[in-house]
């Protein structure tokens, strides 16, 4: 069967999956997130600012960072979609996400599998007992979406590694940007880089002839990311150590 062919399949699971999770208008939460996605605008008005107003005041630098992810949901709320729609949609993506760039990023590690062996690779990122236990039973949203996002981060900086091509670079911070409520939850941060880094000095070491070019490349991959996600990386900075009484004159 040709890769397409196995691309399509991959496609049907989300739409199966989000259609069985959905089909009787039920919104899906748990007791530590709580219903954040019954009102999308609400949330994106209460983390737009670093100063959230609860209570007497409190500063939260980190939910910048969950603004396209409510700024989105909250322009479906907008249209006139019901909360369990909007879930739905964004599950969809968050299960298709994986799933398609995993198949993609098999053909980057392992370009000699056979198509049933990538398509394999997909199905055992979604269902395993990890994924399962860690993932979905904790449904945690900065969870989900790390779960979601990683294999697409790891594609678009092997490729940029690779190929040193611009497109690849902008697709990189882009779609960190779309992301970019996975970094709410800071230890996803270094968990996501992680294996990033790992292959950069995995490459750099396998192609000794080419170190300068690959180092220069990666350097400049980390930079660009960073610089990108000024926007909620420097209030986080800003403020992190800051104890209430010092916030509250701040």
């Amino acid at each position: 069967m040709n890769a397409n062919k196995y691309l399509i399949l991959l496609t049907l699971i989300p739409i199966l999956l989000t259609f069985i999770w959905f089909k009787d208008g039920i919104y899906l939460a748990a007791g530590e997130e709580g219903l954040p996605l019954y009102n999308s605008t609400r949330m994106f008005n209460y983390y737009k600012n670093v100063w959230v107003d609860a209570s007497t005041g409190v500063p939260v630098p980190f939910g910048l960072s969950t603004l396209t992810f409510f700024g989105a949901a909250s322009f479906l709320q907008h249209i006139g979609l019901s909360p369990w729609v909007i879930q739905a949609i964004l599950f969809f993506v968050i299960l298709i996400t994986p799933l398609i760039s995993m198949y993609k990023l098999s053909e980057l590690l392992l370009p000699q599998a056979k198509n049933s062996t990538k398509f394999i690779i997909s199905l055992f990122y979604l269902f395993n007992l990890f994924t399962m236990s860690q993932v979905w039973q904790r449904f945690t949203y900065p969870l989900i979406l790390l779960w979601s996002f990683l294999p697409l981060f790891l594609f678009f900086w092997i490729r940029w590694l690779e190929k040193h091509k611009v497109k690849d670079l902008i697709l990189f911070v882009f779609a960190s940007f779309i992301f970019s409520y996975t970094f709410s939850m800071l230890v996803n941060i270094p968990t996501i880089w992680f294996p990033a880094l790992i292959y950069w000095i995995f490459v750099i070491f396998k192609n000794k002839s080419k170190w300068r070019s690959l180092f220069f490349y990666g350097i400049v991959g980390i930079l660009v990311w960073l610089i990108s996600n000024i926007w909620w990386i420097y209030p986080l900075g800003q403020i992190k150590n800051t104890s209430f009484i010092e916030a509250a004159a701040f």
